[in-house]
């Protein structure tokens, strides 16, 4: 009987099938057309596994349905416009994938929709302005595609959507006024959405990459050069601050900062990925006012740390060394710890890995990060690069021998041969070469207007 079937879940006492949960199972082959007929079902999840062919437009008469998550499969063709009358879903993932092919205008028809992910396909048209309409979104997510044209002036409607992506896009034109932010003393209306996420498209404002070997970049008195072959094009904002409100963790706060977020398609492998567990963000350059920061209880004590560090220089700091952004995880390790000078300031660069739990270092984690103050004492500058080595696997599954055999070593001993392989490693073994980002470091002059 199909209820007791693995990933199969019934309505009890009717037999209906509700859930189909069969994601991770190195599933092949195109989508079943028995699917339709599964008209009970409220949940379908079959992310993660190898499944090609289109998306049959069937799926649309799944009316019961609340959650659609085929990502990181083989799927091609394009969105059925069908998946519009799916109109009690909430969570809709088509990401990682090959489909190709407009967005949908008509799932505006998606009110109860707060989820939709459509990132990392072979998308292309524009953005459809209809998705403004879309309420109840917290999570917009059309980034790594191919869209082009303007950014619809309707997105700013969004305003409960906390996670608004179009990175890595062909998107022209100029930001909605909505969105952005004149001065780093104006502050973060209580409701307006996060800040979106606007880097690699070819927007007013883009710094480009030069056709010499490197580029200078200047934004509101901060100015470094980096390497054109490295770094196609550096989105520059300034990004308003983010107090914790009630109730909430100590890492959702955010002070304002200038923010020169890194874009490159076909530079390092390890640019293209979303990296590092915890930042969630690209390779970047952000610059803080010190004022901002100690007038945070949450951040007061990394400037106080990093000052005492920068003043005693110790070659192994036992110690976590301090870091911004906030991150809700603990510093694993430090390697590669080196002391940096900039034009006009010290700070300290090394590489780390964040987790909540013992488990083990990887590609898909670890990065390179530089800590410093300018000589004056004004601000504080944090560079955040994600890097790879060949000495390290890209992941590990939790249910792999891998894991088993990691679980049964002592986690100490563990970290150090860790951190003794990634010293004794030369920068250029490492992708990005470590002297590279060095370099983009050394050439930081801060003189904010």
């Amino acid at each position: 009987m199909p209820c007791y079937w693995y990933g199969v879940t019934c309505e009890a006492g009717a037999g209906h099938v509700t859930e189909l949960l069969l994601f991770d199972n190195g599933l092949s082959g195109t989508l079943p057309p028995e699917l339709e007929d599964l008209t009970h079902l409220r949940i379908l999840r079959m992310f993660n596994n190898q499944l090609s062919g289109s998306i049959s437009p069937r799926l649309g008469r799944l009316s019961s349905l609340m959650e659609l998550d085929l990502a990181r499969n083989r799927l091609s063709g394009e969105i059925p416009a069908e998946l519009s009358h799916l109109t009690n879903l909430t969570w809709l993932n088509l990401s990682g994938n090959e489909l190709s092919g407009a967005i949908p205008a008509k799932l505006r028809n998606l009110e109860q929709l707060h989820y939709l992910y459509l990132s990392s396909n072979l998308l292309s048209g524009s953005i459809p302005r209809e998705l403004g309409k879309l309420k109840n979104l917290s999570t917009l997510d059309v980034s790594h595609n191919q869209l082009s044209g303007s950014i619809p002036a309707e997105l700013v409607n969004l305003a409960n959507t906390y996670w608004l992506d179009l990175s890595y896009n062909q998107l022209s034109g100029v930001v909605p006024d909505e969105w952005v932010t004149e001065s780093i003393d104006e502050p973060r209306r209580k409701d307006s959405a996060a800040a979106p996420r606007l880097w690699g498209n070819q927007l007013k404002g883009t710094i480009p990459a030069s056709n010499g070997p490197s580029t200078e970049a200047l934004f509101e008195g901060i100015h470094f050069s980096y390497p054109s072959s490295v770094i196609e094009s550096v989105w520059p904002e300034i990004v308003p601050g983010e107090a914790p409100t009630t109730g909430e963790g100590w890492w959702d706060s955010d002070p304002a900062h200038y923010s020169l977020s890194f874009a490159s398609t076909s530079g390092p492998a390890a640019f293209q990925r979303y990296w590092g567990t915890w930042l969630m963000l690209p390779p970047q350059i952000r610059i803080y006012p010190v004022a901002g920061i100690e007038a945070n209880e949450f951040t007061r004590e990394r400037v106080k740390g990093l000052r005492k560090l920068l003043e005693s220089k110790p070659d192994s700091p036992a110690d976590e060394i301090p870091l911004l952004p906030l991150i809700n995880a603990a510093q694993v390790f430090r390697a590669q710890v080196r002391y940096l000078d900039f034009q006009n300031g010290r700070g300290v660069r090394f590489i780390t890995q964040y987790r909540q739990d013992p488990a083990p270092v990887t590609d898909e984690e670890i990065f390179y990060t530089f800590q410093g103050l300018t000589d004056d004492g004004a601000h504080y500058v944090v560079a955040s690069f994600p890097i790879s080595t060949a000495i390290l696997p890209d992941s590990i599954q939790f249910e792999s021998q891998a894991f088993r055999d990691f679980e049964k070593m002592n986690f100490e001993e563990y970290l150090k041969e860790q951190v003794r392989l990634l010293d004794a490693l030369p920068s250029g073994q490492f992708e990005p070469d470590l002297a590279i980002l060095d370099q983009i470091v050394a050439s930081l002059e801060i003189r904010p207007q």
